[in-house]
């Protein structure tokens, strides 16, 4: 990923929020749950209160790709607010979670009564579509070790998994670093040496402290 492409942390406010909550309905979701998967009719859009929610899609080989992580007030099945939509990703909760799920009809409203907050998360939107892409070009022409650290600075915008400037990679976290690289685990591990050597990152037992003002600045 290139330093001055990095995706911007969430546009949307605690006071946005909670302004939304009206028009919406919260629900909390234990670790593991699939809120829906690709295909199944698609109403509105979700926004994430706390937690974390993952986007992903079979690949050919069977193996989950990762085309999105959603973070604390970040949105995502925003394909629901298309006419007659269908989800195009499954999304389910690495995490205990908690969200807020706007169907068509409460956007509607939202636009209506309050335009400025409905600016406020069609720009969260449009950002996030525009982070997806990038992420789908890297992909494609990036190498793993772009890929690792693209991923990674992806992971520290997560509020719950970061503390003093760093971000903890736990061997729980090497399942969705590998589905977000599109990787083995193997690669991964080299990769994450490498950042040891760069001093990017440090070994802490069998979990890695990435120093996150570190990220932007280690070559590819």
């Amino acid at each position: 990923m290139s330093r001055n492409e990095q995706y911007q942390p969430a546009q949307l406010t605690r006071d946005d929020v909670a302004a939304l909550t009206t028009y919406g309905a919260k629900a909390n979701w234990p670790a593991g749950f699939a809120l829906y998967e690709r295909g199944a009719p698609a109403n509105g859009l979700f926004i994430v209160v706390s937690g974390r929610i993952v986007l992903s899609n079979s690949g050919r080989n069977k193996r989950d790709f990762v085309s999105w992580v959603a973070f604390e007030r970040e949105t995502f099945g925003c394909e629901g607010l298309s006419p007659d939509a269908v989800y195009a990703t499954n999304a389910y909760a690495a995490v205990p979670s908690e969200t807020l799920h706007l169907n068509f009809d409460g956007f509607r409203a939202l636009v209506r009564e309050q335009p400025a907050c409905a600016i406020a998360l069609s720009s969260q939107m449009v950002t996030e579509r525009a982070a997806i892409l990038k992420r789908l070009h890297d992909f494609a022409s990036a190498s793993v070790d772009a890929r690792v650290l693209a991923a990674l600075d992806r992971l520290s915008h997560d509020p719950s998994s970061r503390a003093n400037g760093t971000l903890v990679v736990s061997p729980s976290d090497y399942r969705l670093l590998c589905e977000m690289v599109g990787a083995t685990r193997e690669s991964i591990s080299l990769a994450l040496g490498r950042l040891v050597g760069s001093g990017v990152a440090e070994r802490k037992g069998q979990s890695y402290v990435i120093h996150r003002n570190q990220l932007a600045l280690s070559p590819v």
